[in-house]
């Protein structure tokens, strides 16, 4: 008996997204310190790209920051925050070549109020 084993981890491709909004007098006020705000902005990206959530899992930390996962069937989408810095970190890691890059940094702009979003993209390798 011969077994061929397929290695899906050859496919897709992983994005991140380094957004600075610069620094605030109030982190607390941050659009980076607000969960509301950040999940939505998660499912708007997880809906461009028409990805499936399973589950999803966040935490606030005090005073503040947030870290938000989004388990999904072609893999996951999660941000780091720092409204201290300004700055925060999103992944978007799927099985999938085809989702709108462009489309996300867009949504990201809008929801965190950035005019500047560094993309990284790289192919998903095993």
């Amino acid at each position: 008996m011969k077994i061929y084993l397929a290695n899906i981890m050859d496919i897709g491709k992983v994005s991140l997204f380094e957004v600075s909004i610069g620094e605030t007098s109030d982190p607390v006020k941050s659009p980076l310190n607000d969960v509301r705000k950040i999940k939505k902005m998660l499912r708007e990206i997880v809906k461009v790209c028409e990805l499936t959530i399973i589950k999803t899992s966040t935490h606030k930390f005090e005073p503040y920051g947030i870290t938000s996962f989004f388990l999904l069937s072609e893999s996951h989408v999660s941000i780091h925050t720092w409204p201290e810095m300004g700055a925060c970190a999103i992944d978007v890691y799927s099985c999938r070549y085809d989702y709108p890059v462009d489309k996300i940094e867009e949504i990201i702009k809008k929801h965190l109020k950035s005019e500047k979003v560094n993309t990284s993209i790289h192919r998903r390798i095993s």
